[in-house]
């Protein structure tokens, strides 16, 4: 069954998955919880005043 990454696009190394959890890479079951990831993470920021110091085109959901 695959799984589902979010991955940030980087200056040094191009896209990849740097989100971690425990230390460990972060993977998802399905596209969709990706993508609610992502989405939850663009609220924290706008709830943080932050919201312009990031873009949605530097992340992306890939099948593993």
């Amino acid at each position: 069954m695959p799984t589902y990454e979010v991955q940030t696009s980087t200056i040094v190394d191009g896209w990849v998955n740097t989100w971690t959890e425990d230390d460990e890479p972060l993977t998802f079951p399905s596209a969709e919880k990706a993508q609610e990831a992502i989405d939850e993470f663009f609220d924290d920021l706008k709830t943080a005043g932050m919201a312009d110091d990031y873009t949605r085109e530097d992340y992306r959901v890939v099948e593993q």
